[in-house]
Formats: structure tokens, C-alpha cells, sequence
């Protein structure tokens, strides 16, 4: 073989590597797995109007009771939201209203997957909330999963509705340079390269970035034998987040997502009572500044 064609054969595998790095954080279906009719929930499509354009799909999921507060639910990169109720179904059989979408690409949203697109749509859904009449004198949440994260945290640096009271981030990253390289050192022949190789991803909008800018409550959670985001990501946006009020929660022996998905996890009896604090913290905060 020529050092010519040598070269080009090197470099349709490099072009390969960077493209196959970068959609391995989006890997959207079109199948819808399970519904809130299926639970028996009371619930309504909405359409979420983005920026440039599209029109983004998602549900609206109310209490049978008056709602203690709204939770913005950004699901993880497999599938669409349809596979990710059991993450949150369970916060509105304990009183919360929850609003949950399908970044462009997923589901029923058109469009296409990509980095700057799925931060257009987390902004168009705090947006969305921010607008709505119904939400106007709720406490907002932001429970992000996976790659929720990695969109609801540069989202929030620049969109935050009224009624903000924290954000919740599990099992996310800090940066997707860091994580293609994770992904790179699982194949065996691109193990040794896996650095080099790592920077033909781009790392802009990186979370680590976004979150010194956030000063609402925030609430990280990981499990530390995770194997699709790596314990020390979580660590690290820990790290760099500047708010005054943060913590981080280990789930020993977790894995990706789990903290959750038992019925019987004392990780959503612990995630309520901080919803709660969150909540009288907002008000105690709205009562001082009237009080002045």
C-alpha cells in the first residue's frame, strides 16, 4: 500500500472514531414504551416551541391532589421519554406535577440530535414552563439523568424560570472529551490512543463549564460502580460547582440511574425531603427580600 493511501485509510478511521464518539451520546428511538394512560395518571401532550423552529413533544403529568411543586424531567440518551417513566412516575403518586419531552430526534420530536440542538431544547422547555400560567406560583425542580445533565446544566446557565428552587443531577458527566476517552479505552485497539484520539470530539458546552455558573441548590447523585459514566465524573462537576448550597449523594453499589428505580429505594424518601427544604428555603428567602 502507497503512504498515500496509507494516509487516507488512516484518515477515514479517525473521521470514523470522531463520529462514532460523538453519537454515542445520542441513541433516540422512535417506539413508544409506556404512557401515563398505562399508569393510570392524569396527563396532556404538550408542544414546546424551540428557537429555531421546531416544535418538541412532551407530557404535562398532574396529582390527583394539588401539586407541592413542578419537576422538569430531562431523560437520559436512550430511547425517548417514554422509557424513562419509572425514573418519575412515582414523584407524581407523591404529589408532584412533572413535565417530561423528548429532545428533536426522539420520540415524536422532529429534528435531529446534536449538542447545540438539545441545548436549544432545554431552553425551550424552561421557556415553555416559564410562560405558562400554571406554574406561576409553583416551586420549580430539575431532576436531569445521564445526559439530562449534560443538557439541563449549560441550559440553566442560561434559561431559569421563575419558582427555581434546585437542580438534580444524576449519574451525569463534565465533559464529553472525558467521556469519549472512557469510551475509546473499552476498544481494544484504539486503547493505547485513547487521549489523542479524544480530541477529535469536541468538548464545547462541556458541564463542568456551566455548572460555576449555577447558584441554586444543586443535588448530585452517583453510584460508584457505575459503568457508563464513570464515578469521577460526578466528582468532578461536584468540583466545580460554585453554589453555597450543594451536596452529593453516593450510592454504594449503585450503577447508572438506579437510585430511583426501586419502590423500596430510601433515595426517594431522602430526594423528597430535599425537595421539600429546597422549597421552604425559596419561600423563607421571597419572605426576607419582602420583609426589607
Amino acid at each position: 500500500m502507497s503512504g498515500g493511501m496509507k494516509k487516507r485509510k488512516l484518515g477515514v478511521i479517525l473521521i470514523w472514531l470522531a463520529c462514532g464518539c460523538n453519537s454515542a451520546f445520542y441513541q433516540p428511538d422512535f417506539v413508544e414504551y409506556r404512557t401515563p394512560r398505562a399508569e393510570k395518571l392524569n396527563y396532556s401532550d404538550i408542544a414546546i416551541p424551540t428557537e429555531d423552529g421546531l416544535v418538541l413533544h412532551g407530557w404535562t403529568i398532574r396529582p390527583q391532589n394539588p401539586s407541592q411543586g413542578l419537576v422538569i424531567h430531562f431523560h437520559g440518551n436512550a430511547q425517548n421519554m417514554s422509557s424513562h417513566m419509572a425514573y418519575v412516575t412515582w414523584l407524581v403518586r407523591s404529589g408532584y406535577t412533572v413535565i417530561t419531552f423528548d429532545y428533536r430526534g426522539y420520540g415524536r420530536s422532529p429534528g435531529q440530535a446534536s449538542r447545540l440542538g438539545l441545548i436549544r431544547d432545554g431552553k425551550a422547555v424552561l421557556r415553555y414552563v416559564d410562560k405558562q400560567p400554571e406554574f406561576a406560583d409553583q416551586d420549580i425542580f430539575v431532576l436531569a439523568q445521564s445526559l439530562g445533565g449534560a443538557v439541563a446544566i449549560p441550559s440553566l446557565a442560561l434559561v431559569q424560570p421563575r419558582g427555581l428552587c434546585g437542580l438534580i443531577v444524576e449519574s451525569s458527566f463534565a465533559s464529553y472529551r472525558d467521556m469519549a476517552a472512557e469510551r475509546l479505552k473499552k476498544i481494544w485497539p484504539t486503547r493505547p490512543l485513547q487521549w489523542p484520539l479524544s480530541f477529535l470530539v469536541s468538548d464545547d458546552w462541556r458541564p463542568m463549564d456551566s455548572v460555576a455558573e449555577l447558584g441554586i441548590p444543586l443535588l448530585f447523585i452517583h453510584g460508584d460502580q457505575d459503568e457508563v459514566v464513570p464515578y469521577a465524573e460526578g466528582e468532578k462537576l461536584f468540583a466545580r460547582a460554585t453554589s453555597p448550597d450543594k451536596e452529593f449523594w453516593t450510592i454504594p453499589q449503585g450503577g447508572h440511574t438506579e437510585a430511583f428505580l426501586r419502590e423500596d429505594s430510601p433515595y426517594r424518601t431522602k430526594l423528597l425531603q430535599f425537595l421539600r427544604e429546597a422549597s421552604n428555603k425559596r419561600h423563607q428567602s421571597l419572605m426576607s427580600k419582602a420583609s426589607r
